[in-house]
């Protein structure tokens, strides 16, 4: 007779009770105001700027807790100009609207916070490129509101003002060109004329300043000792002659409705009789200045 014995092992798993939810407390620490980098409206790149939020855990128990970002009032811009957004570090949408229901993937939410310990969030602030602004400071608030980790109870609220500051920027470069070019006449002719662009980038009015190295003259390159040969030449800036015989030529014009204004820049060769063969140059240069 077989006798076959089952020996059977319990094992026991002690399983801590869920947090309490009603006994955590907490509230959101830190500045009620965040001050921004500087924000170009012409750079290439969106701007992120990686912000934190900060937790302190003042109940007697471990705790964790979420936080809801709330747009206030019901908007989502800096300012009349700037819209931005409030994002994971991975580029998630965080914000909500207060009158809305929560969103429960759009919170953010703490690790267990031991009693009388901080803990922090991340997120980022995300203004895309290419929003022409006037220089400035904007601004806007938004509510992060704290919540039970398993619940929607509100522990705490805190109003935080965005400020964003966008300086006052301008730029000038050549058509095609960059920021260097040549204007080639080939063999010269009286009367000859060539043309390029100049296109200006600025959030407020400027000016332009145009100045020859040779005061409107082509000189011969390289130049021959105890000589001095020269041809004249004459400028117009959309259309109109512009002196280059003294230190500069000045273009103003006020704020591009868009941030871009185009100037046509046109050389004319005057009278060539009587002038040695060879290779005549002058550099012309443009800077740009906001006026403020």
């Amino acid at each position: 007779m077989k006798i076959s014995l089952l020996i059977a092992s319990l094992s026991f798993l002690a399983v801590p009770p869920p947090l309490a939810e009603a006994s955590c407390q907490g509230h959101i620490v830190g500045s009620n105001r965040i001050f921004l980098s500087d924000y170009d409206p012409f750079a290439p790149t969106d701007a992120r700027s990686p912000q934190t939020l900060s937790v302190h855990n003042h109940s007697d128990e471990g705790c964790r807790y979420r936080i809801a970002l709330i747009r206030t009032p019901p908007n989502d811009r800096l300012g009349q100009y700037l819209n931005y957004n409030l994002t994971t570090p991975a580029g998630v949408s965080l914000l909500q609207s207060e009158d809305a229901q929560l969103d429960t993937g759009k919170l953010l939410q703490t690790s267990n916070l031991l009693p009388n310990n901080t803990g922090s969030v991340s997120y980022s602030v995300f203004l895309g490129r290419g929003q022409f602004a006037p220089p400035g400071v904007y601004g806007d608030h938004f509510l992060a509101i704290l919540l039970s980790d398993h619940g929607s109870a509100e522990l705490d609220r805190k109003s935080i003002l965005l400020l964003q500051r966008v300086q006052p920027i301008a730029n000038v470069s050549i058509a095609g060109g960059g920021l260097a070019t040549s204007i080639n006449f080939g063999y010269f002719h009286s009367g000859e004329r060539r043309s390029v662009v100049l296109q200006a980038q600025s959030n407020e009015a400027y000016t332009i300043r145009l100045s020859s190295q040779h005061k409107s003259r082509l000189n011969l390159d390289p130049p021959i000792t105890g000589q001095n040969w020269s041809v004249d030449y004459r400028m117009e800036v959309d259309g109109a002659a512009a002196d280059l015989t003294g230190d500069a030529a000045l273009v103003q014009a006020g704020m591009p409705s868009a941030g871009l204004r185009s100037h046509s820049l046109s050389f004319k060769i005057l009278d060539i009789a009587n002038k040695r063969a060879g290779l005549y140059k002058d550099v012309v240069t443009a800077t740009i200045s906001p006026n403020h």
